[in-house]
């Protein structure tokens, strides 16, 4: 039992940091942002693939993606946690409707999706030891999601 106190304690932090994470973005898009991507094509949602992936990665992690003792909870956790970041994003899409200056859109919420499915793809190619530097994980998983917000657009 002494052993699983530290992994126990390790999830749990990078679930108040998703939490917490949430909220930072659900605050985000409660203020007024008018003008944002005025002129840049894609400029308007170019955040939300980053954002999104890092929301995964942080359930992923709090879900036992790495270093959870049993093998299926270590397969189901990016995809739990891409599940999770989709619908909070489409639930915050849905609460910018109601914010004076800003709207809902399902670019947003697709980008959103490609976002932590690239952070979940990313986890789980670091899983199977695909990615054993730490570094080429980030670059990687930050290149798949600016790829994604360009190709994406508004």
């Amino acid at each position: 039992m002494r052993a699983l106190r530290p992994l126990l304690s390790r999830r749990r932090c990078w679930t108040v940091l998703a939490i917490a994470w949430m909220a930072t973005l659900f605050w985000s898009s409660h203020r007024q942002w008018e003008g944002v991507g005025s002129g840049i094509p894609g400029l308007g949602n170019f955040l939300h693939a980053p954002f999104y992936a890092l929301l995964s990665g942080l359930w992923a992690l709090g879900l036992g993606a790495i270093g959870a003792s049993a093998a299926a909870d270590r397969g189901a956790a990016p995809w739990q946690a891409t599940l999770i970041a989709t619908v909070f994003g489409a639930l915050d899409e849905w609460h910018q409707s109601f914010v004076p200056g800003r709207t809902a859109s399902l670019w947003d919420v697709a980008t959103d999706l490609f976002g932590a499915a690239a952070a979940a793809a990313t986890i789980r190619a670091y899983q199977a030891g695909e990615l054993t530097d730490r570094r080429r994980w980030a670059a990687i998983l930050g290149l798949v999601a600016l790829a994604l917000t360009c190709a994406l657009g508004p």
